[in-house]
């Protein structure tokens, strides 16, 4: 099963890279806190769960999953008519 997860991509010009973020952090018991110098997620990744991590950073997001995510009010109805597979062409 593909669960979605969005970091946030942030392209810092005074230094010539891309970072990503994840906002799942900064608070008790979630150290996710900002490093130009080394990414820090939230949470592991956990390989034995089937867990990825694709460090790709799109520029725009994925239309498909935009567009579905603003079909449904409710998170039950979401879950079941998520899009199986990213628009992207994915390298792997």
């Amino acid at each position: 099963m593909l669960i979605y997860h969005g970091l946030n991509g942030v392209y810092l010009r005074e230094y010539g890279k891309w970072i990503r973020l994840d906002a799942r952090g900064n608070k008790p018991g979630v150290n996710a806190k900002f490093s130009i110098n080394s990414e820090m997620l939230a949470f592991p990744i956990r390989p034995e769960k089937g867990e990825v991590d694709v460090p790709v950073i799109y520029a725009d997001s994925d239309t498909e999953i935009v567009k579905t995510l603003q079909s449904y009010g409710l998170r039950s109805e979401l879950w079941d008519n998520l899009p199986m597979k990213l628009g992207y062409e994915m390298e792997g």
